[in-house]
């Protein structure tokens, strides 16, 4: 009774098996929700939320789920195959870099190496969070009697103090 249901034969003759198994185990077509997406104000002003639960028989797969995030031995590979990734894509960064400097070095040595100076020249400023002071400033003696410069005093001898070997 059951053949003639799923099959619609009484009897089914063994090499007619594939065929008539095949359409049953292909995946099932996917479920289209037609739905218009309001975009008015009034109706996304609106206190009501719906959630649709749809529920999935994959009992197999989520038993290789489990299996696959409790064996802790896949994931410390896993971990490890992350972290050389990572090192080797930083490897590759590094020398992208580097080939870059020394393409536009040997395109214009002496314009690269201006440029480069005053490059470092800026990041040593934000660094140091200096601003730019020029020679000429600095010669006078009232540049040295400004407020700031006690606090710089103070944290330089605190920051020399504080370095083993420094004294």
């Amino acid at each position: 009774m059951m053949m003639i249901i799923v099959f619609g034969m009484p009897v089914i003759m063994f090499p007619q098996i594939p065929e008539l198994l095949a359409p049953l185990l292909l995946p099932m077509d996917p479920v289209i929700i037609d739905y218009m997406i309001r975009v008015d104000k009034h109706y996304h002003q609106s206190p009501y939320a719906f959630d649709v639960e749809v529920e999935l028989p994959d009992e197999a797969g989520r038993q290789r789920l489990r299996a696959l995030l409790t064996n802790t031995a896949a994931q410390k590979d896993i971990t490890a195959l992350d972290e050389k990734i990572t090192q080797y894509i930083q490897a590759i960064n590094n020398a992208k870099t580097k080939r870059d400097f020394l393409r536009e070095f040997a395109a214009s040595p002496a314009e690269f190496i201006h440029r480069w100076i005053a490059s470092q020249n800026r990041d040593l400023e934000v660094i140091l969070g200096e601003s730019h002071v020029n020679l000429e400033e600095r010669r006078r003696a009232d540049f040295f009697q400004k407020p700031w410069v006690q606090e710089a005093i103070t944290h330089y001898l605190n920051a020399r103090l504080s370095i083993p070997g420094a004294e």
